[in-house]
């Protein structure tokens, strides 16, 4: 979380996010784990976080930029190749296409979609089942 912060937000202050993660370790834990966070997150102020196409190996590069296991990325380059692989990593974290059941006891189809546009969102019908 506080990496995550460190990073990306940059209205909080890198002392503030260091702060509430060492105060976080203290209720949560012990005083070894106090010191470890303590000592990771000054090393990560100091040297900052390195660059992950700096990684040398590609197993490794795909496994940490994806969140995956690296016997996962093995077992996908064996089985697709580097191309294929490197798509499916790309994707695999992007958030689910949400969908939603009308009760056409209750409205139409056609309501619930003109209400959702209005509200701004979009609304694609499904390719698999037809809406009435």
């Amino acid at each position: 979380m506080t990496l995550y912060q460190y990073q990306y937000l940059a209205r909080v202050p890198d002392f503030a996010a260091t702060n509430e993660a060492i105060e976080i370790a203290k209720r949560r834990g012990n005083p070894g784990i106090r010191k470890f966070v303590t000592g990771v997150l000054h090393a990560i102020l100091r040297q900052g976080v390195q660059d992950i196409a700096a990684i040398q190996d590609p197993v490794q590069r795909l496994s940490i930029q994806a969140s995956l296991p690296t016997w996962l990325i093995e077992d996908l380059l064996a089985a697709y190749g580097e191309a294929t692989t490197t798509a499916i990593c790309a994707t695999i974290n992007e958030p689910a296409h949400q969908s939603l059941r009308v009760n056409t006891a209750v409205t139409t189809v056609a309501a619930v979609v003109a209400e959702l546009t209005a509200a701004g969102l979009e609304v694609t019908p499904s390719p698999i089942v037809r809406m009435r």
